[in-house]
């Protein structure tokens, strides 16, 4: 059945996005806009791992694939031993799909008060069907920050879903490439990302190493208009690293 976007974005008015590859500063930005202003934070990340074990062949086939892999302790030689480009690919179709689940999630929540979409992948084609330009932003780190914040993120032990990415990775005949093909897809996800910025015209901050955490969220907040409720004191460090960004966590609870 196909969906009725017009619908869908008269009922997410109350709805900001921040979309984007990983290591943009999504995660950072889209926390401290609800704690400085009290909205609900909706958490991409966790729900694509939630979805591997809900996924069907008919509804999402390579969710379907990861989630049986995982159930079965299975190898992911099949996702990452291939090329970047290939497993870009593959996230950019799954992110399609995670697009319509998270829109059918969102107008299920209370309206009462904002909400902040942490949308890992968020594809600005599909964000501004259901939002208006002025309610999306989308966050892209440099390609060589990208890679120095994974090479981190799967080494130094980390909470979240890294644990899960590096029994994926070890399982592979060859862990190291295997790591080596994933931070590619990520960079070529970021490059995808910022070119259908371009060509639909949303709004792409570029991050990594070259501004702070304060400057990004004082651009995202610009470009939200928001207007300023109550300060909360922002962390002075001089410029945005990559081992800020290893930290995060899949999903926060819904405030």
């Amino acid at each position: 059945m196909l969906r009725d976007y017009e619908r869908a974005k008269e009922s997410l008015r109350h709805v900001y996005w921040i979309g984007g590859g990983a290591a943009g500063g999504k995660t950072t930005v889209s926390r401290r806009l609800c704690e400085e202003f009290g909205f609900r934070r909706f958490a991409g990340d966790g729900r694509w791992i939630e979805h591997w074990q809900t996924a069907t062949p008919e509804t999402n086939p390579i969710s379907c694939r990861i989630g049986s892999t995982v159930r079965e302790g299975g190898s992911f030689e099949w996702f990452f031993g291939r090329t970047g480009q290939e497993i870009a690919d593959d996230y950019v179709t799954m992110a399609r799909v995670e697009f319509e689940d998270a829109i059918d999630e969102l107008t299920g929540m209370p309206s009462d008060r904002p909400i902040v979409v942490d949308a890992f992948l968020g594809l600005p084609e599909l964000v501004l069907k259901v939002a208006e330009p002025q309610r999306a932003v989308f966050l892209v780190s440099t390609d060589d920050f990208m890679r120095e914040a994974w090479k981190l993120r799967t080494t130094q032990g980390r909470p979240g879903f890294l644990p899960i990415l590096t029994r994926q990775l070890d399982s592979c005949t060859d862990p190291r490439r295997a790591l080596e093909s994933f931070i590619e897809s990520n960079v070529i996800q970021n490059r995808f990302v910022a070119a259908e910025c371009r060509k639909v015209g949303a709004t792409l901050i570029t991050t990594g190493g070259s501004i702070s955490l304060g400057e990004a969220c004082a651009a995202v907040k610009r470009h939200f208009q928001l207007d300023r409720r109550e300060r909360v004191g922002l962390d002075p460090r001089p410029r945005l690293r990559p081992s800020d960004l290893c930290g995060r966590l899949p999903r926060d609870e819904d405030r």
